[in-house]
């Protein structure tokens, strides 16, 4: 039996005023106290800029000394460049069936929802231009990149919209549009249980990861990795095609935790092949501390 025949959907709930508050909450007490101490020297500027002048020392590189305007103004002067700071990120989210699973208090695309808001407003915050791609089979809303505060309302609409989620999954392609559709040397996350993608992402992957700077937070629900010893027969139904069937779960409950742990392994081969660093993500567990702790082995170049 396959593996997803037992994966099973709770009924999505969404209430925009609801979620919006929740959100804000999020973003006002995981980023303000405690991103934002890590984010803004995360991620890599576009490149270098100039900044000025200013007089050459003996510590300086004596091939630095800019010539012409040494001469002009009577003494010896070297440039001074600055990383380009200002960057561009674009979030790319799942929002296909699967994501809406969950047997823990958030479901799966609850919780990518909550952690996306955290860190966009702490990238925002740090004057970075955000924009997002929530899709499943076809892009559900595009969010261009813009800087500001006010983005964030924008970005946090489209996180608690009930129609931007729900249907079948075409990551590969979504991510290769996205990829083409922004300038080079961006900053693309993708967030994404990674479960039911055909071959065309891990293509997609490599592709955009040789014109962008790739991250990735894969969520899971423990239930995706593994069924609890004692669980018996229940009625599951396929994300997919819609199929309920009854099932004795401990009977299948080595193998699908045997195909769970292949499948995590090929995912994370994928992106480590392609030079993408990724934090795997629990819904059982507070994503605050784990991104933090993501974000200084970045820093230190882990």
């Amino acid at each position: 039996m396959n593996r997803e025949q037992v994966r099973q959907l709770k009924e999505v709930h969404l209430s925009l005023t609801k979620k919006i508050k929740h959100l804000h909450v999020a973003t006002k007490y995981n980023v303000a106290t405690k991103f934002m101490g890590e984010y803004p020297s995360v991620f890599k500027g576009r490149g270098i800029e100039f900044a000025d002048f200013r007089q050459y020392t003996p510590a300086d590189d004596a091939s630095e000394i800019d010539w012409l305007h040494s001469l002009k103004g009577g003494k010896l002067l070297v440039r001074e460049y600055v990383e380009e700071r200002n960057l561009t990120i674009m979030f790319v989210i799942d929002s296909s069936n699967t994501m809406l699973f969950g047997s823990q208090e958030k479901l799966k695309h609850e919780y990518a929802a909550e952690l996306t808001a955290a860190v966009a407003a702490g990238a925002l915050e740090s004057g970075d231009a955000v924009g997002m791609c929530l899709a499943s089979d076809k892009v559900k809303q595009f969010v261009r990149p813009m800087l500001g505060l006010k983005q964030l309302e924008l970005l946090l609409h489209a996180l608690v919209n009930e129609k931007n989620y729900g249907g079948d999954s075409a990551f590969g392609e979504i991510l290769g549009r996205t990829s083409n559709a922004l300038p080079r040397n961006r900053i693309l996350i993708l967030v994404s249980d990674f479960i039911t993608h055909d071959r065309k992402w891990r293509h997609a992957v490599r592709i955009a990861a040789k014109k962008h700077q790739l991250f990735a937070f894969i969520v899971r629900d423990p239930l995706d990795d593994e069924i609890p010893a004692g669980v018996g027969q229940v009625t599951v139904q396929d994300p997919l095609t819609g199929e309920t069937m009854v099932i004795d779960s401990d009977k299948i409950r080595e193998r699908y935790k045997r195909e769970a742990e292949e499948e995590l392994n090929e995912i994370k081969q994928t992106l480590m092949k392609s030079g993408v660093r990724y934090l795997q993500l629990s819904t059982k567990d507070d994503f605050t501390k784990p991104i933090i702790g993501f974000f200084k082995r970045i820093k230190k170049g882990g």
